[in-house]
């Protein structure tokens, strides 16, 4: 079970303490993502865990339209550069999408885009 990526507890902790609503989208097996999501404690950040098959622009544009959330507020973070679809999925519809703080499996090692860190950094602060 993969842990936190370094330092997205107190990314998750800051935008809490903000007031900002956090909802998670992922992809995958239902029972292994509840499971992270259970042993990462991420109920304590999120709102709503909204867990899928496969990421598909339908399922991100029902996501958005049920949480009654204001689109202009929304912001799609990617974790995983070797599927940037969410981003494009998220972009595609308008919403701010940004791919943040990622690992590259095949590498196995840390992958950090500083233009996207500062532009998720960007964001935060206009909010």
């Amino acid at each position: 079970t993969l842990g936190l990526y370094e330092g997205a507890e107190e990314l998750l902790t800051l935008l809490k303490e903000k007031g900002d609503t956090l909802y998670l989208w992922t992809a995958g097996p239902h029972e292994l993502q509840t499971d992270k999501i259970n042993k990462n404690n991420l109920e304590r950040f999120f709102k709503k865990f909204f867990i899928v098959e496969d990421k598909k622009k339908e399922e991100l544009e029902k996501m958005v339209e049920n949480s009654c959330v204001d689109r202009s507020k929304v912001c799609v973070v990617g974790d995983d550069y070797t599927n940037a679809n969410e981003i494009k999925l998220a972009r595609d519809l308008g919403l701010f999408a940004v791919q943040f703080h990622v690992y590259d499996r095949e590498a196995d090692e840390k992958v950090l885009y500083p233009h996207n860190a500062k532009e998720f950094l960007a964001y935060l602060k206009s909010l």
